[in-house]
């Protein structure tokens, strides 16, 4: 089973942890655009939950492997690699994508899996090379899962 990584083991700089933790997650489901902030209950998400039955949420993108900045086409690609993976595993797929909340630099495109368990979770995203993805159980409160 996958595991996350504790904060103070993480190979990730912090700086670029508090990054992924204040970031905003911006997610297009089918009534409205909702925000998922890191370790802010969600009832927004909370709702998905009861309208397609699950009990947990993973926000996960392929783009730019370990925070090294790829071409629009490249994180494309890996982008729809990902979400054919997603259409096995998941409940429900919502284009998303995660941004700086100041607004500085680019939005970075993700999807937001419905019915997607942790080892699921931290199995994509480290396949995809990814430092981090979002995690919500139950209590829709996402959380940062360490990958590195």
């Amino acid at each position: 089973m996958e595991k996350s990584v504790p904060r103070s083991r993480s190979k990730i700089a912090s700086e670029l942890i508090q990054a992924y933790h204040d970031a905003i997650y911006r997610v297009a489901t089918l009534d409205e655009a909702l925000q998922l902030r890191v370790d802010r209950r969600s009832s927004e998400l909370a709702a998905l939950y009861e309208i397609y039955g699950c009990k947990s949420a993973c926000f996960i993108t392929a783009c730019n492997p370990l925070s090294q900045l790829r071409s629009t086409q490249l994180n494309r690609e890996a982008n729809a690699r990902l979400r054919v993976e997603l259409e096995r595993v998941a409940r429900a797929i919502f284009d998303s994508d995660g941004s700086d909340p100041d607004g500085e630099g680019p939005r970075e495109p993700g999807f937001l899996a419905l019915g997607i368990d942790e080892a699921q979770a931290a199995g994509l995203g480290n396949s995809y090379e990814q430092n981090a993805v979002l995690w919500a159980g139950a209590d829709a409160i996402p959380r940062l899962m360490l990958l590195r």
